[in-house]
Formats: C-alpha cells, sequence, structure tokens
C-alpha cells in the first residue's frame, strides 16, 4: 500500500515529504522536518491543503499560540502542506551579528588607567 504523505517547505532545517502517521498534529509534523530555523517566523506558517474534489484551503498558524495552548494543534491530512517563511529582519540581524563576531575579537583594546 502506498503511504499517504506531507511536505515542509521553508525556512526548517529538512525540508521534505516525510510519511503522514494517523493522529499527527501540526507541531509533529514541523518537528520531522527538524523545526523552524532560528530565522523562522514563527507567526505566519500556513498549512495548504488541497482535499479532493474542494478548493485549496490556507491555514494560518502561530506557533507561539500553539506552544502557549491559546489555540490548538492542528490535525495534518494527507498532502498537507507546511510553508515556513523566513524573517528577513531575523536573517539580516543574524548575518550582521555573524559579520561582526569575526573582527569585535580584533579591535583595539586600550587601558584607562
Amino acid at each position: 500500500p502506498v503511504a499517504d504523505v506531507f511536505y515542509v517547505a521553508g525556512d526548517v532545517p529538512r525540508p521534505n515529504s516525510f510519511v503522514l502517521r494517523e493522529g499527527m498534529t501540526f507541531t509533529q509534523a514541523l518537528a520531522q522536518a527538524g523545526g523552524p530555523s532560528p530565522t523562522a517566523k514563527r507567526g505566519s506558517i500556513r498549512i495548504v491543503r488541497q482535499s479532493p474534489g474542494k478548493d485549496r484551503e490556507t491555514i494560518a498558524i502561530d506557533l507561539k499560540a500553539i506552544d502557549d495552548k491559546k489555540v490548538p494543534d492542528p490535525l495534518i491530512l494527507p498532502n498537507d502542506v507546511i510553508e515556513v517563511p523566513n524573517s528577513g529582519g531575523k536573517t539580516f540581524f543574524r548575518n550582521f551579528i555573524g559579520a561582526l563576531g569575526g573582527s569585535v575579537g580584533n579591535l583595539p583594546v586600550t587601558a584607562i588607567p
């Protein structure tokens, strides 16, 4: 028998297709891809769902609200696509700090008596 799958794309360590287990939740599915990267926009994740005979549906996900138990952890269905967007601001900040990291140790230091 062919197994049902779901997909995780975007700002995650291991974007790919994965085998769907019965009763799998969004957070369990996201964990299969290594969770959101540090630069992911955790409040703007979405599930794109195409059910047979129905229009495509986009479900907005706020991971922080799920983590805080403010909203339920939705179930994943066959062929769902979890899209994890990148936060441009976080990426810029990480790159900026990374660039400074190597040069901060090279700055001259003067002791004031």
